[in-house]
């Protein structure tokens, strides 16, 4: 859980709502935003697996959920920019009678069930009220349409990410969608939709995210032995907790690597965690 935000400039800790201190870093109107939606996300809590945690790192995950953390709010920025915008752009699709967006009605795009043998969850940004089509959006820095596959194929861990949705959807209202549209919009400096292939389970799993060394299958096993270790004491204290964590593999560390830099430790450039992650260690 975040109790603060670390000031990349001078590396101290402030309250989550000393905005006039983090000025400098990050603009108030947005730190304010930030820290509103920090305080307010029930959904990412306690040991409860959702299908997009099987596309990052574990390690990040538990620590979110079992630590209490002060991330960089300039790395956090990134993830809640996308939030923001999901809100943005769900509002103005709400209004279509033949939709149903997150912002609209949450319960009816939430679905739950059993993928790889683990119990998990999503939440759909839209989808039509029957079930003929769905679609997500993902909002990318500028100019990362130059890396959409030409004939408008989506991205492997989007493509993931969706057919496990349509799995849990399926499992949750008992119909068969293997004909149901998947798209997903890419939004950078040009909007751009993007089509999702069905997949099967095994296609799935075997998914690398961000070209990583391990597998989509392989981290929800990570997770779930994590989870399971937690859940034998959920009042556990944070060392105990740490040790849990740092028997996991550091499966971040592999993802989007420039192949220029192939031996660059990403975590310290992206993950918001970092710090609390490099200190566990040990086993379960």
């Amino acid at each position: 859980m975040i109790i603060g935000w670390k000031s990349p400039l001078d590396g101290r800790v402030y309250d989550l709502d000393d905005f006039a201190a983090l000025d400098r870093v990050i603009p108030e109107p947005v730190l304010r935003a930030m820290t509103r939606k920090v305080q307010t996300d029930t959904r990412h809590q306690g040991p409860k697996i959702t299908i997009t945690s099987g596309l990052g790192c574990p390690r990040k995950m538990l620590i979110q959920r079992m630590l209490p953390t002060a991330p960089d709010p300039t790395k956090m920025w990134k993830m809640q920019r996308g939030t923001w915008l999901h809100e943005c752009v769900g509002l103005s699709l709400s209004a279509n009678e033949d939709w149903i967006t997150e912002e609209s009605d949450a319960d009816a795009c939430t679905f739950e069930g059993s993928i790889f043998g683990v119990e998990m969850s999503c939440r759909i940004d839209a989808r039509k009220k029957n079930f003929t089509k769905v679609i997500d959006w993902k909002f990318r820095g500028d100019g990362a349409e130059r890396w959409i596959d030409p004939m408008g194929r989506a991205k492997d861990e989007d493509s993931a990410q969706m057919n496990m949705a349509r799995m849990l959807m399926e499992q949750t209202t008992g119909r068969d969608l293997t004909d149901m549209e998947m798209h997903v919009w890419v939004m950078s400096g040009q909007t751009v939709r993007t089509t999702v292939p069905w997949m099967s389970e095994d296609q799935i799993g075997a998914i690398r995210p961000g070209g990583g060394t391990y597998d989509v299958r392989s981290i929800f096993a990570f997770l779930e032995a994590g989870m399971t270790e937690w859940k034998k004491d959920l009042v556990m204290d944070d060392e105990a907790r740490m040790r849990i964590i740092g028997a996991l593999p550091m499966v971040g560390e592999t993802m989007y690597r420039n192949k220029r830099t192939p031996s660059i430790n990403m975590c310290s450039r992206y993950c918001e965690v970092s710090d609390t992650c490099f200190q566990c260690e040990g086993g379960i």
